[in-house]
């Protein structure tokens, strides 16, 4: 009984307030009520765009404040005026201006092609300001120096593309080696140097170590002897560089690259002498001591390209050039292009490429897109790659990335030439 008396008024209790419950509608729902780490999984989520992450940084100031990292952690400053507004949010004389530098890890700084003066003194400035950039990407920009890639932090990826620097600038600045011996990635393409244009040299001789990737193209300024002694750096020192990428180069640099270095000079007191012959120097391409993936442009690679494939190579690459006149003024023949599109994979071309097709072959043989030219320069570097293949070339090779899609046969072809090496090297072994 006592018990019950004692349940009854607790009882009496817990049913009047849920009717005070009941009467009382729920609050509605707000972002503003999420707790922040709930915020911080939605702006996580949201990080991949830059609009959306500015339309949740005006919910409300604690979004503002949570959002502020990821706002600054990849700015693309594509004008001056971004710029501008982007060092008056960094720079020391800005409140909170530290948490915003901070917070800043790859920066990509676009101008416009040949027009865009005036960027190199902000980039200077803003590579001060943000401690903590670990990837720099600068695209169109005219007026470079190399002393303004210099910053209180540590460059892990390094891009350069369709930029130039100003004349009678100092090539590698004191300052310049602590901002750039831990870069692993270095992307240099379309870049204009003046003499005596050693700045990728430089770059490379100060991150070789360290080094993995590198994507080269379009290196117009930089001759035959300076391209040389880069790629002996890499060979010297790049014991950790494992990918090479190779747009467009000159003849001289391609020549380079599939060629013997010269011997050196004999000293005056054995050039009397009779010595053994010393055996014959490997291209510098094959002295590459730890490449294991290359990707070549088209027209590359030539058959003596990859007959100076290192033995080291695991993976090769052949992409399509980046962009083509709409016409070509190479004039063709028609027994010609019937002779590319009538090879199928393992056979060779017939001697009477017109016998061979029957009259309704041209109907949706090939887009419109496709030409001659591509065509061509994709069977030759099919016919280069099943020579040298033959030939024993790059005994490490492990697997042919065909990207290119003008030339259908291509991927059965190498199939089939990379099926009959495999069965080269398993008889040489058995023997």
């Amino acid at each position: 009984m006592r018990s019950c008396q004692c349940w009854g008024p607790f009882h009496a209790a817990l049913t009047d307030s849920a009717k005070v419950d009941a009467e009382q509608p729920d609050p509605p729902a707000s972002f503003a009520s999420l707790p922040p780490e709930l915020v911080l999984r939605v702006l996580d989520f949201a990080s991949t765009s830059t609009r959306t992450l500015a339309a949740l940084s005006q919910v409300d100031h604690r979004c503002a404040d949570l959002a502020q990292h990821y706002l600054f952690a990849r700015p693309c400053l594509t004008s001056l005026p971004r710029l501008d507004s982007f060092l008056s949010a960094v720079e020391p004389a800005a409140a909170d201006s530290r948490d915003r530098a901070n917070a800043v890890k790859r920066l990509r700084i676009e101008g416009k092609v040949f027009a865009s003066r005036g960027y190199g003194h902000s980039l200077q400035r803003a590579l001060k300001a943000c401690p903590r950039v670990e990837r720099l990407e600068v695209i169109g920009v005219d007026d470079l120096r190399p002393k303004q890639f210099v910053g209180n932090g540590t460059l892990t990826h390094l891009t350069l593309l369709n930029s130039s620097f100003r004349p009678h600038s100092h090539t590698c600045p004191p300052n310049l080696p602590s901002f750039l011996t831990s870069l692993t990635q270095l992307t240099f393409a379309n870049v204009g140097l003046p003499a005596p244009s050693s700045h990728l040299t430089d770059i490379l001789n100060l991150c070789a170590p360290t080094l993995k990737y590198l994507a080269i193209s379009s290196l117009r300024d930089i001759d035959a002897a300076e391209f040389a002694r880069g790629l002996q750096v890499l060979i010297d020192r790049g014991h950790a560089f494992d990918t090479l990428m190779v747009g467009f180069l000159t003849e001289q640099q391609v020549r380079v690259l599939h060629s013997s270095p010269p011997p050196p000079p004999a000293s005056s007191s054995t050039s009397n002498a009779v010595s053994p012959r010393a055996p014959a120097a490997r291209p510098l391409l094959f002295q590459l001591p730890a490449l294991r993936h290359l990707t070549f442009t088209l027209p590359l690679p030539t058959l003596d390209l990859l007959l100076a494939l290192p033995p080291t190579l695991r993976t090769l690459t052949i992409r399509p050039p980046y962009a083509r006149p709409s016409t070509s003024t190479r004039e063709h023949s028609r027994s010609s292009l019937l002779s590319i599109l009538s090879r199928t994979p393992g056979t060779e071309s017939p001697a009477t490429p017109h016998s061979s097709l029957n009259t309704n072959v041209g109907a949706g043989l090939r887009r419109m897109s496709v030409t001659l030219e591509q065509l061509e320069e994709e069977e030759a570097v099919i016919v280069a790659i099943e020579e040298a293949l033959l030939q024993g070339a790059a005994s490490g090779l492990e697997e042919i990335k065909w990207e290119c899609r003008a030339l259908r046969s291509a991927h059965g072809r190498l199939d089939v030439a990379m099926a009959n090496r495999r069965r080269v090297v398993q008889l040489n072994h058995l023997a």
